[in-house]
């Protein structure tokens, strides 16, 4: 689970002062790990500039190319089990979230009430159906459209998260300075610099949105993501005028 299970789960977890940080070490670890370390393997194995197929860009997974370019036997057939578990489980684990954010928006007053209906289980089955609609959804758009479904989408889900952490960063400022001193005092997780941090988090943000700009097929991510936005907003702005 990465920063978002993180976010999502910490109102519920019973010791957050202990656990929040525990997990977030534990998610920077398994980044390092993964990540940083895997991908440094890889490229001692193939040039960066060796990974695409015919100079035409990225085609496939860079680890299995990497395998099967130095020639290790079921090398490639075994990463490709691995790529795709590993996507497995982040479908899961972004179905897990989508329904507990429109279960949690429901309840909340902000989506349709009828998605806060939970089975005698205790599972939102209307909430995971949404879901699993969209994911349904997603897939169909990737068999009949995938030469633009794909970054279609995935610019659309970027051009989200870049303004959802952006709008987390903002609303932890404000947080912080509506804070008395005694409230501060009293806060069992705090960050040195926290608002030099959270401001540079800001502009980080920001540059990497500008960049989508310039990258092939992603050029429209802000843009189509804008008319989403603007549902959104919409839909919030009538759901509050009409709770005052």
């Amino acid at each position: 689970m990465g920063i978002e299970g993180i976010a999502v789960t910490a109102g519920e977890a019973e010791h957050p002062e202990t656990s929040i940080p525990r997990a977030m070490r534990t998610m920077v670890l398994r980044l390092i790990i993964f990540y940083v370390l895997a991908i440094s393997v890889m490229l001692t194995m193939t040039p960066w500039n060796q990974l695409a197929e015919g100079g035409s860009g990225i085609t496939g997974s860079p680890f299995v190319r990497a395998f099967a370019a130095v020639g290790i036997p079921y090398a490639a057939g075994a990463m490709n089990l691995v790529v795709i578990s590993a996507a497995v489980s982040s479908a899961n684990c972004n179905l897990y979230l989508t329904t507990r954010m429109l279960l949690s928006l429901a309840r909340s007053g902000y989506a349709p009430g009828w998605l806060a209906s939970v089975s005698h289980a205790g599972v939102p089955l209307r909430a995971v159906a949404i879901a699993s609609a969209g994911m349904a959804s997603a897939i169909l758009l990737a068999v009949f459209a995938p030469a633009s479904a794909f970054l279609t989408l995935y610019g659309t889900a970027v051009a989200g998260m870049l303004f959802i952490w952006i709008v987390t960063l903002f609303t932890y400022l404000r947080f912080r300075k509506a804070l008395a001193p005694e409230q501060l005092a009293r806060l069992p997780i705090r960050m040195p610099a926290h608002r030099a941090a959270a401001c540079f988090g800001i502009v980080s943000l920001l540059a990497i949105s500008a960049t989508t700009f310039f990258v092939d097929g992603l050029q429209y991510s802000v843009v189509s993501f804008l008319p989403c936005l603007a549902g959104m907003s919409i839909m919030y702005a009538r759901k509050r005028g009409s709770a005052t």
